[in-house]
């Protein structure tokens, strides 16, 4: 009997060259971007506040959390609105390119090289059309003191 292949679909980001995929369980809305107000004391992959659909949620700048940098703005930028342990918020990805159904077999673990915080923040790595495509894990983006400082 053939071993059986599970299928799930993710919403690929692009970030900068490198590609990110988002699971789509917690995932909200894509949308613009928002103008953003920055807040002062929290980790620099931290953007600000944007006020979305009435209520302020933190934007998480995904380029510069996962591959160090921040891009230069472009059109296809957008916010991607996701729950990160029970909370909303906004992150920022240079381009939604699309939901695409990847299998199981696309994931592997992460090198040991990559322990530290970027390893915090993706659980596998695959690729995709020729591209490598890290995972997020959207739990533990903020810490629990990064949360209580944007809201007071």
């Amino acid at each position: 009997m053939a071993d059986v292949v599970e299928v799930q679909k993710f919403l690929l980001c692009r970030l900068g060259t490198s590609w990110c995929a988002l699971g789509l369980q917690g995932l909200g809305e894509v949308m613009r971007p928002q103008p953003v107000d920055p807040v002062a004391g929290l980790p620099e992959f931290v953007d600000g506040l944007a006020i979305i659909r009435g209520a302020p949620l933190p934007v998480i700048n995904l380029p510069k959390l996962l591959c160090g940098s921040a891009s230069d703005a472009c059109d296809q930028e957008r916010f991607v609105t996701a729950q990160s342990d029970g909370q909303q918020l906004a992150l920022r990805v240079d381009e939604v390119a699309g939901i695409v159904p990847l299998d199981s077999d696309t994931w592997t673990r992460l090198p040991s090289l990559m322990d530290g915080l970027q390893s915090n923040h993706l659980s596998a790595l695959g690729s995709h059309q020729g591209h490598l495509v890290m995972l997020l894990r959207r739990a533990n983006l903020l810490s629990e003191e990064d949360w209580m400082r944007l809201k007071s």
